[in-house]
């Protein structure tokens, strides 16, 4: 933060001792802000062709991508999915190549970190 924008910091801070007091309200409303973010961001389109394996059955890329979108997740590169300012890096070979023990620990690591940053 610049001098100048620390020095009206201060001055409001003086003038409004109160302003602490909401800090709890403040930061439900951003963690209120960031769930309305996550709810309206794009969605996964999961019928799209090239998220899925070729020559390979569909129907468990299907319902990790349907899982990966109900969590908040989004395409954020190319077959690339995360949780925009908070997560990224889950590429499509993941979806197509983690077992079912792999997947269920990377689901929950990622809820987690959601729910902790939101």
């Amino acid at each position: 933060m610049n001098m100048k924008a620390q020095e009206i910091l201060n001055e409001y801070l003086k003038s409004h001792p109160d302003f602490w007091e909401f800090e709890e309200e403040i930061n439900e409303i951003k963690r209120l802000k960031t769930l309305v973010e996550l709810e309206n961001m794009n969605k996964i389109d999961i019928d799209r062709k090239d998220l899925y394996e070729f020559d390979k059955p569909t129907e468990r890329t299907r319902k990790r991508l349907i899982e990966l979108d109900k969590i908040g997740m989004t395409e954020v590169d190319a077959a690339q999915f995360g949780v925009k300012n908070i997560m990224s890096g889950l590429y499509i070979e993941m979806v197509w190549h983690y077992n079912d023990q792999q997947w269920d620990d990377y689901i929950q690591w990622a809820k987690d970190l959601i729910k902790n940053r939101s």
